[in-house]
């Protein structure tokens, strides 16, 4: 009884396609090994930076841990209302109080700048007396905070002014101290009355008031810009 062995390829007598299909295989294992090292560190790096921003602890008050993302939540609120009072601002330019509000967008813009403490701030004080406020007694029901969510939301009711100013005109004798007389109040009603028919009648009143008008506002057409209630 004979025995055939059974012919076994070497390497150099395998089939050409055999080692590109093993060259392949080495290929696409390389590179998912590859990606599953880059996904990796993208998750390592995300999860730090995720860390960082929102989870590390950023103050202990009264034995309550202050996370990033307390602060961050606080510091975009304050932020977000800053911008809204600096666009409302912006668009009251002009006239006589622009100036003021000019004053007001550059004090919006300091605190703007210093909102990341301020806002860090905030929170802290407002734990410090949340906690305090049972034993002084003190308390803030949801109406009350309510009402100034809802205050804090909308845009004070404004007005804006312009004028045309006729002042008395005094005769050339007259005194500083001398008050203007009865015809010379009347002098100046009349002209008002004058320009206030040439007004309703479709007249142009920034015209009328840098043409006519005694008061400075009228290299500004008049225009004294917006008031609200609670201006000085």
């Amino acid at each position: 009884m004979a025995f055939r062995n059974r012919p076994v390829l070497d390497r150099k007598h395998r089939p050409r396609w055999q080692d590109e299909l093993r060259m392949q295989q080495l290929l696409v294992g390389g590179f998912a090994v590859a990606i599953a090292i880059a996904v990796g560190i993208f998750a390592a790096a995300a999860w730090s930076s995720f860390f960082e921003t929102n989870l590390r602890q950023s103050a202990l008050v009264g034995g309550v841990a202050v996370d990033r993302s307390a602060v961050l939540t606080r510091v975009n609120i304050q932020s977000a209302e800053i911008q809204a009072k600096g666009v409302d601002l912006t668009n009251l330019a002009g006239g006589m109080a622009g100036d003021r509000y000019s004053q007001q967008l550059q004090a919006l813009q300091t605190a703007l700048n210093q909102v990341k403490q301020s806002g860090a701030d905030s929170l802290v004080t407002g734990m410090v007396l949340d906690r305090r406020a049972p034993e002084l007694g003190l308390g803030v029901t949801p109406a009350a905070v309510d009402a100034e969510v809802a205050k804090r939301m909308k845009t004070p009711e404004r007005r804006q002014l312009s004028l045309i100013m006729a002042t008395p005109t005094k005769p050339k004798d007259a005194k500083p101290t001398d008050p203007p007389t009865g015809a010379a109040w009347a002098a100046a009603k009349q002209r008002i009355d004058d320009l206030k028919a040439q007004v309703t009648a479709g007249g142009d009143f920034a015209a009328l008031a840098r043409d006519k008008s005694d008061d400075e506002s009228k290299s500004k057409d008049g225009l004294l810009g917006w008031i609200q209630a609670d201006d000085p």
